[in-house]
C-alpha cells in the first residue's frame, strides 16, 4: 500500500502508494468468499470483514527502516521485523487515521487521494 513516507515535494510529484501486490490476493480472497458474480456486481455468497491491522512502519518514530523493505515482499520476506514500533510520528493519530481512511477508500470508492493529493 503505502510502505514509504510520502514526499510532496515539487521535485517529486508522483504518488507513493502501491496496492498491486496486495489487490492481487484481496481478489483472490473476495472472489473465493463471493462467487464469480460478485466481480460483475452481482450479490456477493458470503458476507466479509475487512480487518486493517498494519499500518507502514514510517508512521512510527521506532519502525522499520522503509529502505529495508525489498520491493517483491514476495521474494525477501521483512514482515517478521516489520511489525516493530510503539511511538506514532503523530502523537494525535491523525496521521494514521488518514492512512486507514485512504485504504478504505481505495476499496469502497474505487481510489484515494493520497497523502499528496493525487487520485
Amino acid at each position: 500500500m503505502e510502505l514509504t513516507p510520502p514526499d510532496c515535494t515539487a521535485t517529486c510529484p508522483a504518488t507513493n502508494w502501491n496496492s498491486t501486490l496486495f489487490d492481487e490476493v484481496l481478489a483472490d480472497f473476495m472472489l473465493d468468499v463471493c462467487g464469480p458474480d460478485a466481480v460483475h456486481g452481482g450479490p456477493c455468497l458470503h458476507s466479509t470483514a475487512m480487518q486493517l491491522a498494519v499500518p507502514p512502519s514510517w508512521l512510527y518514530v521506532d519502525g522499520l527502516d522503509p529502505a529495508k523493505i525489498p520491493a517483491d515482499p514476495w521474494e525477501e520476506n521483512p514482515w517478521g521485523e516489520y511489525n516493530q514500533g510503539v511511538n506514532l510520528t503523530d502523537e494525535t493519530g491523525e496521521e494514521m487515521g488518514a492512512y486507514f481512511a485512504r485504504v478504505v477508500e481505495h476499496y469502497t470508492a474505487g481510489g484515494h487521494h493520497d497523502s499528496c493529493g493525487h487520485w
